[in-house]
């Protein structure tokens, strides 16, 4: 969930929205649905309802308890997974995908990797959701660092929109390989133990130990070598010709909300996106005209 809050946290109206009324509200969810799925399990040991209870009550309980399990199975895929799959999408291919079609792609591969035989057995689904702790950790890892240590909380919004080899965000051929090469190195971690749950006898016992460690030990490892390579290789924080100094979230303090002074009037669009000028003759069509797409 820490690596989809931006995904979920771009719908706020202002900051404080994402801040401590979302962790209040994430950390009392979590504790509530672990206490009812204990309380739940520990209440059903050694007994089925249905086979001692065939009342009307005891059916309707029943079904209210499979109701929420299912509308919190159906909340947590479209909050955690769709929305954010369909966002990450985007920005890989904004030419041809939207957020929707984001989403409905999800859903089609959702089925097409036949999750269902993730649950045959115990064994199987603990080792899957091992292995995509030690994918995950050191992503958020990367991202948490780059934003609180390395610029210090600033992000410069019109530089979200340039996609020009010169832009801010451009980093090295459009990709930033410091945060890959950091990702990579907190997953390696993680790999032996990985290899261990198919193969116990070719890794070591030093190697399961670390899987065992899985989030902690690569989301630090990762943490670790990201904070010393932009330490030695500084990345650029403010556009070229703005040069202000590096406080924590200057650009989030004083009502910027990432613009510097007179920014704020101007279009912000992607390179190459077509303009109207007033030159220009428009038809905007009538009420009841015909309009092919």
């Amino acid at each position: 969930m820490l690596v989809n809050q931006p995904d979920l946290a771009r719908y706020c109206k202002q900051p404080r929205d994402a801040a401590w009324l979302q962790g209040a509200a994430c950390f009392f969810s979590k504790v509530l649905v672990f206490f009812l799925g204990l309380a739940a399990t520990a209440s059903i040991q050694g007994a089925w309802v249905l086979d001692h209870h065939w009342t009307a009550a005891s059916r309707t309980a029943v079904f209210l308890c499979s109701f929420c399990f299912l509308f919190s199975a159906f909340g947590t895929n479209f909050g955690a997974n769709s929305i954010p799959f369909g966002a990450d999408m985007t920005g890989l291919f904004p030419k041809y995908l939207t957020i929707r079609r984001g989403q409905v792609l999800c859903a089609i591969l959702g089925v097409a990797v036949v999750p269902w035989k993730l649950l045959t057995n115990a064994k199987t689904f603990l080792s899957f959701l091992g292995s995509y702790n030690i994918f995950m950790a050191p992503l958020c890892a990367v991202i948490l660092v780059d934003y609180a240590f390395t610029r210090k909380g600033n992000i410069h919004v019109p530089s979200l929109y340039d996609g020009s080899k010169g832009g801010l965000y451009w980093f090295w051929s459009g990709v930033n390989w410091l945060g890959v090469f950091a990702w990579c190195g907190g997953v390696a971690m993680g790999l032996p133990g990985l290899v261990a749950t198919y193969q116990p006898h070719a890794v070591s016992k030093a190697g399961q130990n670390m899987y065992r460690m899985g989030w902690i030990l690569t989301f630090i490892t990762a943490s670790v070598i990201y904070f010393a390579l932009t330490f030695f290789i500084k990345p650029q924080i403010f556009p070229n010709g703005t040069a202000r100094p590096v406080t924590y979230e200057y650009l989030a303090k004083n009502g910027r909300e990432g613009f510097f002074e007179g920014e704020r009037g101007e279009a912000i669009s992607a390179p190459g996106s077509p303009t109207i000028t007033d030159a220009e003759n428009v038809h905007i069509p009538e009420k009841g005209d015909k309009v092919s797409i």
